[in-house]
């Protein structure tokens, strides 16, 4: 019994990995001048980086982005050559979101379904106070989706930001 459990374990080991591996390979988009492409990859970055400052730094970086410590606030700001894309996330890895000033909540989702459906990970619907769409998407990583700005919104046509919260249950 302990030995097919040991055999069994060891066999899902590959398919973990690929999940991260496809996630990653989906960050190379970057650079891309393309707004829509740039953004699945921006969240892409910050899923793969898991919550690590610096492996989430390093994506960014390689797709020529420009990043910003921000001590104070706890936040490291990420910026796009393209001026409606930009990244915020936090010093002790909590969260990792990806903003578009250009594109709404309906493309952030979409965003979110290909990168997760990829990848093979779970998305399982979570009830929120405000009624947003959040999804559990396993190894304890929640995603939510809304408006960019100070003030989000759970739906706009315009803005959307796709925030990953590390180390939570899933």
């Amino acid at each position: 019994m302990l030995r097919a459990a040991l055999i069994l374990a060891l066999t899902a080991l590959p398919v973990t990995a690929q999940d991260w591996s496809t996630v990653e390979f989906m960050t190379r988009k970057l650079d891309d001048p393309d707004h829509g492409a740039a953004y699945r990859a921006a969240v892409a970055a910050c899923l793969a980086g898991r919550g690590d400052p610096a492996a989430t730094a390093a994506l960014f970086l390689e797709g020529n982005w420009v990043t910003v410590e921000e001590r104070e606030q706890g936040l490291m700001e990420i910026f796009s050559p393209d001026a409606d894309l930009y990244v915020l996330a936090a010093d002790d890895g909590s969260f990792c979101a990806a903003y578009s000033e250009v594109q709404g909540t309906a493309t952030a989702i979409g965003n979110l379904q290909i990168i997760g459906g990829a990848a093979g990970l779970s998305l399982e619907s979570l009830d929120m106070p405000a009624g947003c769409i959040a999804f559990a998407l396993g190894h304890g990583i929640q995603a939510e989706v809304t408006s960019s700005g100070n003030d989000p919104v759970c739906e706009s046509e315009t803005t959307s930001s796709v925030r990953f919260i590390f180390g939570g249950a899933g």
